[in-house]
């Protein structure tokens, strides 16, 4: 037992520097939290049922028509309880100012964290390249329980807190699409979401807190190290 302890709290001073520039930075983007109507929770409750029951891992499958803010809540709720890390990316198309989402991606990770392979992303590009109406949302967990996130909770708040790893991801993504050169803007094709204690939070657009998380990639001593170093 004093063992465990000293290796959370180990983690736990590790981690406070990296959660408090990203508590910062979400203050910075100061976006106000996802909502959802009655009709988004029972839309939602039925394309989560759906989600669970998708297989394999690691392909772009069906997943019937589900419009962003029933998809996100269905999400959350499939999300809820699991003991790992888990990716959720939906394709998508715009249609006015919703999105109409009828494909979607599950990539399984670890208790710490979930990546994604290069041969996905190039698909998630190539998707994107097609139309610039079309959309990629980007959802993963922070799994409850853990008593480091717990911890840090206590001192930088308890609302979904990206890591400076889910920051370094969705910056090196504009970058990406930048690159391409392609038609249309890339900050509405690309949308970043958290979900964590039953909350969910975004974390995307062209904002301040995106310009420092490009200049952060810049310094040498950004590096993706472990799991709970950056959560």
């Amino acid at each position: 037992m004093t063992a465990y302890v000293e290796n959370v709290a180990r983690q736990f001073v590790a981690a406070l520097p990296a959660s408090v520039a990203s508590r910062v930075l979400s203050e910075i983007e100061d976006r106000p939290p996802v909502t959802h109507s009655e009709a988004d929770r029972r839309k939602g409750g039925q394309f989560g049922a759906r989600l669970k029951r998708l297989q394999p891992y690691g392909y772009r499958l069906s997943c019937g028509v589900v419009y962003r803010q029933a998809f996100l809540w269905g999400v959350a709720n499939y999300l809820k309880g699991l003991h790992h890390e888990e990716l959720i990316i939906a394709f998508g198309v715009a249609r006015g100012n919703r999105t109409r989402i009828d494909s979607v991606m599950k990539i399984r990770g670890e208790s710490e964290r979930v990546t994604l392979s290069p041969d996905k992303a190039l698909e998630i590009h190539a998707f994107l390249n097609q139309d610039e109406r079309h959309r990629a949302l980007f959802v993963h967990n922070h799994p409850d329980g853990h008593p480091t996130l717990w911890l840090l909770g206590l001192v930088v708040g308890g609302e979904p807190l990206p890591s400076l790893i889910d920051r370094n991801f969705a910056a090196r993504t504009f970058i990406a699409r930048l690159q391409e050169k392609i038609t249309g803007w890339p900050f509405k094709q690309l949308q970043f979401y958290l979900v964590q204690n039953d909350l969910i939070s975004e974390f995307s657009g062209s904002s301040a807190s995106l310009f420092l998380d490009a200049l952060r990639l810049l310094a040498p001593a950004t590096h993706e190290c472990s799991s709970y170093q950056n959560k």
